[in-house]
């Protein structure tokens, strides 16, 4: 068979394609296929090609366990803080034993790191305690070393690693190299739905499990993250057990170099008290040798260096932190200030003891006199003080003053600041006619002049104290107190209130310093923690008032007088920009007045554009645009398909046929006698297809605009082609027939 173009049937045993082999296929077009397949239950061997896919993975079932290989892989390009979650959903709720190693890669913080985690899920809403371990293998810099697993909220299992505070940075890759499932859930498909998130709260999962992992890092990570490390410095040396860190301070070294030290050990003059001695391998660990007391005799264990003859001792040299000198006196300064047990001194200045001394009966008019030897008598308090008269052996008569608190007019306006000059007097009150805004009765009020009180004298203020009950009467309630000043013969400032632990404790003074150092501070840097340069600006670079990242020169959302930015570089509009006053969007440029969003670039959506009518038979095109899927090419609502559209017209009946189409593709069949076709109007480009089916013989007449142009015998048809410039052009009569 050769050039076959069209046929309904064709049926053969088999066809041969000239030039053809063996390993070749035979196309519904009449094409031939070339392509190389796999055949199934084979050995597969597909030269340099790769084997790539956009989800799924490699698995292989037996012996009871599935392993999926090259599961899930993601890279992060923007900087986060949070729980770096791995989510996966169950694909059976069934009793599944899970091995799974992930991969990190950050280059930002250049970090590597490998996790190997086994758990064990007992049922759609539990991780099972028992039976799980983590092992990291991780470099210097990376960020945690906490690990948990979980269900969610939503039945997914989670990975989850560090916590709401870990700080991620950007171009973060995480590759999960491999899954291993055992147990009942063993044959589900483990390897689809995989995701990425980062997370600040857990709180709402149905189940989780912190697992400590075994952590495989250098020794500098170890330092820095585990307590109880080994110190790699040798100054931080001191008297203390092997392999946990020893006490801080400065040290001085000895080695056996030369014939400074002899008989490879440290000798008795060098230290005072006990001393250990240790040897620096180049690893950075200190091994301990042996412990040495002065004047004692001990032999020290040799290293193989230096001809097994190689030591270093270290001693602690005593600073300011482990004594303060100005707390101790000098052999010169102990004679001169202390009391000797005996012998006869002269003590000057007064002494102040917190406890009586024992005092024998005084024999002399100059000797202190003990308890005993005197008798006291007082006369009665009154408006000029109180008399003490002591008598003994010597008697002496004192007049003291006491601080009285008078009853007065019990107004604390009727007391003036000048009207006590130099001194202090108190006086009780009534708390509502003093003014102070607390509760109770009475109030306390203490008048102090340091000087006159006058304008005239020096201009110093007298003061008043008020002593009163903030809440509460009698016993009860919080006790306040308040100042004011003044001078002549008013007092000319309101209250002032001094507050204590009853109006704030130290926790609110401690968040009152947090909210300081930690607050959120106008033109200065509020990521503290994260360092991530964010600032709330006001014409932090010139105009813009919002939030800025000053490290990268960006708006993280700014205004800048009609523009609000999003992402852009100052004073570029590279990023996300609203024009207020016509409100339209520019997205890497300025915004125009005729696009809602006028964007620099390409725009790629992960689903389709909507016009605002949502007409199926309609599409975009470049100049934005709707064109119309109404003439040759039509939207099949259907089935959503665009499709040709050639029109149809069918002449079952004697007729005469009017039309006026511009489709570009138009059929017209004519199944009677004596038919008439009239094309009232024809359009460029058009092919026009007429068929005449009469059963009688009869011819069928094709009419152009009223004109008679052609007469089409039976079942024959003729195809008419409309050029740009309207001329028909017929091409020969051709036969057909219906074979349906």
């Amino acid at each position: 068979m050769s050039d076959i173009k069209y046929a309904l049937y064709t049926s053969s045993k088999g066809f041969k394609v000239v030039g053809g082999t063996a390993a070749q296929f035979l196309k519904g077009d009449g094409s031939v296929d070339t392509t190389s397949y796999i055949p199934a239950g084979t050995d597969i061997n597909m030269a340099d090609k790769n084997i790539n896919f956009t989800s799924g993975s490699l698995s292989k079932f037996e012996n009871d366990s599935r392993v999926f290989n090259k599961v899930f892989q993601k890279i992060t390009y923007a900087a986060q803080t949070g729980i770096f979650s791995i989510k996966f959903p169950q694909a059976t709720v069934s009793a599944t034993m899970f091995d799974v190693t992930l991969k990190f890669y950050g280059y930002q913080d250049k970090l590597l790191g490998n996790l190997r985690i086994s758990f064990y899920k007992i049922s759609g809403t539990a991780i099972n305690p028992n039976g799980a371990k983590a092992v990291i293998e991780i470099s210097d810099n990376f960020p945690t070393n906490v690990i948990n697993v979980g269900i969610d909220a939503n039945g997914k299992v989670c990975i989850n690693i560090g916590e709401p505070t870990t700080f991620w940075n950007t171009y973060v890759a995480v590759e999960v190299e491999r899954v291993g499932v055992h147990y009942t859930g063993r044959t589900a498909d483990w390897s689809k739905g995989w995701s990425q998130v980062i997370e600040t709260d857990t709180t709402n999962y149905q189940s989780i499990l912190n697992i400590v992992p075994d952590i495989v890092a250098t020794r500098t990570w170890v330092d820095q993250n585990i307590a109880g490390s080994i110190p790699n410095a040798p100054t931080v040396l001191g008297a203390t057990d092997l392999n946990t860190i020893l006490a801080p301070g400065f040290y001085s070294q000895l080695t056996n170099s030369g014939s400074t030290l002899t008989n490879n050990y440290p000798s008795d003059g060098l230290f005072a008290g006990s001393l250990r001695v240790y040897r620096t391998i180049s690893t950075g660990i200190v091994q301990e040798y042996q412990t040495r007391t002065s004047g004692g005799t001990v032999t020290f264990i040799r290293s193989t260096e230096n001809s097994g003859a190689s030591w270093t001792a270290w001693k602690k040299v005593l600073t300011s932190v482990d004594f303060n000198p100005s707390n101790y006196y000098t052999q010169n300064e102990t004679s001169n200030l202390f009391v000797r047990k005996s012998g006869a001194e002269t003590i000057s200045d007064t002494k102040t003891f917190t406890h009586s001394p024992v005092i024998p009966d005084a024999t002399l008019g100059t000797h202190a006199v003990n308890k005993n030897q005197i008798t006291l008598s007082t006369n009665q308090e009154s408006e000029g003080g109180q008399q003490l008269k002591i008598s003994g052996n010597n008697s002496v008569d004192i007049t003291n003053f006491f601080v009285t608190s008078r009853d007065g007019t019990r107004n604390a306006d009727d007391i003036a600041p000048n009207s006590t000059s130099r001194r202090a007097r108190f006086d009780f009150v009534k708390s509502n006619t003093a003014g102070l805004g607390g509760s109770g009765n009475y109030a306390g009020i203490m008048t102090y002049s340091p000087w006159d009180g006058t304008s005239a004298s020096t201009g110093d203020s007298s003061y008043q104290l008020a002593f009163a009950n903030q809440s509460g009467i009698n016993g009860s309630g919080i006790p306040m107190l308040k100042i004011r000043k003044g001078i002549d013969g008013s007092w000319t400032t309101k209250w002032y209130k001094f507050w204590t632990e009853a109006d704030f404790s130290s926790s609110n003074i401690q968040q009152w310093n947090n909210a300081y150092q930690y607050g959120l501070k106008l033109n200065e840097e509020f990521t503290t923690n994260q360092n991530t340069g964010l600032v709330i600006a006001d014409a932090y670079f010139g105009g813009e008032s919002g939030i800025i990242d000053h490290e990268r020169g960006r708006s993280l959302v700014t205004k800048i007088k009609e523009y609000y930015f999003y992402g852009s570089e100052y004073g570029n509009f590279d990023g996300l920009n609203f024009n207020s006053e016509n409100t339209h969007f520019g997205m890497g440029t300025e915004v125009n007045d005729s696009d809602k969003l006028n964007v620099e670039g390409s725009v790629k959506a992960s689903k389709n554009f909507k016009s605002e009518g949502e007409k199926p038979d309609t599409i975009f095109i470049p100049n934005g645009n709707l064109a119309s899927l109404r003439d040759e090419i039509i939207n099949d609502e259907s089935e959503y398909a665009i499709r040709l559209n050639p029109h149809e017209y069918l002449m079952d009946s004697f007729s005469s046929l009017e039309v006026d189409d511009r489709n570009r593709l138009i059929h017209v069949i004519g199944e009677y006698s004596k038919m008439v076709v009239n094309f009232r109007r024809i359009y460029p480009k058009q092919q026009i297809v007429v068929y005449n089916f009469d059963k009688s013989g009869a011819t069928m007449e094709v009419k152009i605009q009223g004109k008679t142009v052609y007469n089409i015998e039976p079942r024959g048809f003729v195809r008419f082609y409309v050029t740009n410039s309207l001329r028909v052009i017929a091409e020969r009569q051709q036969p057909c027939d219906v074979i349906w």
